[in-house]
């Protein structure tokens, strides 16, 4: 019998600095305006799937730039700081609020990094709104490609402390499917596995952790 113990509720972090953040062609613009001193104008918009390094790359800029993350776009929030990150989801937000919070922005010239799923304007009723939000600067994060899927996968398995070899790499980026929401999931249901059967990262372990 295969003996199991229960898995117990560590808490790991990733890594969240320019150096751990992984670059690849479907991300690259997005990175290097984050790196950018100023902006040619005072909105960037990043759009992109679940989980392809958005809060990192806001949470590096917010950093470089002593931004403020505010928790929706409402012009009550909006003070004497001069730099804002708003991680939004288009379909919930109050549009009339948001232009507003756009008006008191403005008039601080105030800069503003805005996170998504997609771009800000696409379901936008707002006729003015949608008009500001044209405006921005505006880069899209896409799904990577197998060499940014194997660098994101590496940091994954690091960032839970446990070190994926290549042959690991390889052998799970040949039958995964390639978006980086399947790397949470799957690096996860691995190191699950790990703690609770007291296994190193091995093939055998993957395939018994995943099913395959």
């Amino acid at each position: 019998m295969l003996y199991t113990h229960p898995v117990l509720p560590l808490s790991w972090h990733p890594l969240l600095d320019d150096s751990s953040f992984c670059i690849g062609k479907s991300n690259i613009h997005a990175f290097q305006w984050i790196q950018k001193e100023k902006w040619p104008f005072q909105h960037l918009s990043i759009y992109g799937p679940k989980d392809s390094g958005k809060t990192h790359l806001g949470m590096l800029w917010a950093k470089k730039h002593q931004a403020v993350w505010l928790p929706c776009a409402h012009p009550s929030f909006v003070d004497s700081k001069k730099n804002y990150v708003l991680d939004v989801d288009p379909h919930c937000f109050n549009e009339q609020d948001v232009f507003r919070f756009l008006e008191e922005v403005h008039a601080l010239e105030a800069c503003c990094l805005w996170l998504s799923a997609f771009p800000l304007h696409v379901h936008c009723s707002h006729s003015a709104l949608r008009s500001r939000f044209i405006t921005f600067l505006c880069t899209q994060i896409q799904e990577p490609d197998d060499v940014l899927l194997s660098k994101v996968l590496k940091k994954a398995f690091r960032d839970v402390g446990l070190i994926a070899y290549p042959q690991i790499l390889d052998f799970l980026i040949r039958r995964m499917d390639r978006s980086f929401s399947s790397i949470r999931d799957v690096v996860g249901k691995i190191h699950d596995y790990t703690l609770k059967h007291r296994a190193n990262l091995s093939i055998s372990v993957v395939k018994s952790a995943l099913d395959w």
